[in-house]
């Protein structure tokens, strides 16, 4: 055998594992690098898809929506409330859907969650999970007007 491939070669190796990701990390989405439920969780959600960039009350945003999402809400709801350390909760009901949102006090991050159409009370399905960032942040009153389908700005 040659040592002087074969050493190289291992080394290499070894140095791409230790660059690739660990296999029991966390993963995060892309744009908030908030966390995602996993294969083990009671809410899934599918690939993201980045939306274009815009404004909401004369603030940036940005979204990364994860339409095939499966799983019932209030699942929905208390896996996001238990990972989302610090983070507070908005509910409104319009359109026939329940709205959710999870947002950071500072009101730069925020997870969305949209139920499938259901009487207003009922735990419905969950449809999509939209991971958003705005710079600067919303206030309280900007993210409850969003959630609820007003897109009125104080």
């Amino acid at each position: 055998m040659n040592h002087r491939i074969a050493i190289p070669t291992i080394l290499c190796g070894i140095m791409l594992a230790a660059a690739a990701p660990a296999a029991d990390a966390p993963a995060v989405d892309s744009i908030t690098k908030l966390p995602l439920p996993t294969g083990a969780d009671a809410v899934q959600v599918g690939t993201p898809m980045a939306l274009p960039a815009w404004q909401v009350c004369k603030k940036s945003a940005r979204a990364n929506f994860y339409g095939g999402a499966n799983g019932k809400v209030s699942a929905a709801v208390a896996w996001y409330s238990a990972h989302l350390k610090g983070f507070r909760h908005l509910h409104a009901y319009s359109g026939g859907r329940s709205h959710d949102v999870l947002y950071n006090p500072e009101g730069t991050s925020a997870v969305s969650i949209t139920g499938t159409p259901a009487p207003a009370g009922q735990d419905a399905d969950v449809h999509s999970v939209s991971y958003l960032q705005f710079q600067p942040g919303l206030s309280e009153k900007e993210i409850a007007a969003v959630n609820s389908g007003d897109l009125g700005c104080s």
